[in-house]
């Protein structure tokens, strides 16, 4: 899995330094962006995962199920692509969203909770994918945030793929972890490259790919199917937050406005950097209680989950409140 990585990071690298070269020669998808910087580091990210995970024969691991999430992958990005250039509206966002995750689902790819049945299941996981797809989406406003969280969870998914001995996922998760990494050395601020929604609403997916993927719960230990939901923490808990803010507005949902937590931590004074790294290291903390409650019993795991999550509530709930005018 390492050699997956290297050859993610390397090739990621030399691919984002060219999209940069020819965005300098063509100007393509400049006018989409501000400030004068180009989305084809979602183009870049998109064909670095391909390239490493599929670089050494993939035929010996991947399955059936593993081949229809990468056609998923696919059509999520020419989904974002088309976006990036025609600016969807959300209600058509939304229902092709719904479709990509209603083909993955449909072929198997869905979680294996024993408590709930088979259809059950299948409906938790097409939320989770369209979930996912925006919380990430959602968390791409400012310069290094969507990358660099996403680098912190591929990370874990990664340890957890070791812990757990699933070589199909630690490919995935590392190809994830190479791309993003690469691209966060032109994505951080002051950025040289933007992902675009072909990138964020990539990386959702092939979040929540993987996280369907793995293998959590054993016998006396089934309070490890938690372990995503505090993997994935602050881009859920930032996306339900905007929601609720902005149904209780009245407002579209999709509607831009400055609640997420960074931007109220901006609104405060805070540099962007220190409130970018403040949101790696709710999310480092989060992914270590992640990686704790894999290996605990049911009720020491389900103590150290509501904790976990009662410690974040309260930290958002201080975020939140809005003291500026």
């Amino acid at each position: 899995m390492f050699q997956v990585f290297l050859i993610a990071l390397v090739s990621g690298l030399l691919l984002n330094r060219l999209a940069i070269t020819l965005d300098e020669k063509t100007s393509f998808f400049k006018l989409q962006q501000k400030k004068g910087v180009s989305k084809l580091g979602g183009i870049a990210l998109v064909l670095t995962f391909f390239l490493s995970s599929c670089f050494l024969n993939p035929g010996n691991f991947f399955g059936t199920k593993e081949n229809i999430f990468l056609i998923g992958l696919l059509l999520t990005f020419f989904l974002g692509l088309l976006d990036d250039i025609c600016a969807l509206s959300p209600f058509k966002k939304l229902f092709f969203q719904v479709l990509i995750a209603l083909l993955i689902v449909s072929r198997g790819f869905h979680t294996q909770v024993i408590f709930f049945s088979t259809f059950i299941n299948q409906l938790l996981s097409v939320f989770w994918f369209i979930v996912l797809m925006n919380a990430i989406n959602f968390l791409d406003i400012v310069d290094g945030l969507a990358a660099g969280i996403t680098v912190i969870c591929s990370l874990t998914f990664l340890c957890i793929s070791g812990l757990t001995h699933n070589m199909v996922t630690g490919i995935f998760s590392a190809s994830l972890l190479g791309a993003n990494l690469a691209f966060l050395v032109f994505n951080r601020a002051p950025a040289k490259l933007y992902m675009g929604d072909m990138g964020s609403l990539f990386n959702g997916c092939a979040l929540a790919g993987i996280s369907v993927l793995m293998h959590y719960a054993h016998p006396g230990r089934e309070v490890a199917v938690l372990v995503p939901l505090l993997i994935l923490a602050l881009p859920i808990y930032d996306f339900i937050f905007v929601v609720v803010v902005r149904w209780r507005a009245k407002k579209s949902l999709m509607s831009k406005s400055r609640d997420h937590f960074i931007l109220r931590l901006l609104d405060r004074g805070w540099v962007l950097k220190k409130a970018v790294h403040l949101m790696y290291f709710f999310t480092f903390l989060f992914n270590l209680a992640a990686v704790l409650l894999l290996k605990s019993s049911n009720g020491s795991g389900m103590v150290l989950f509501i904790f976990g999550i009662g410690i974040w509530l309260f930290f958002a709930a201080k975020i939140g409140r809005r003291r500026f005018s």
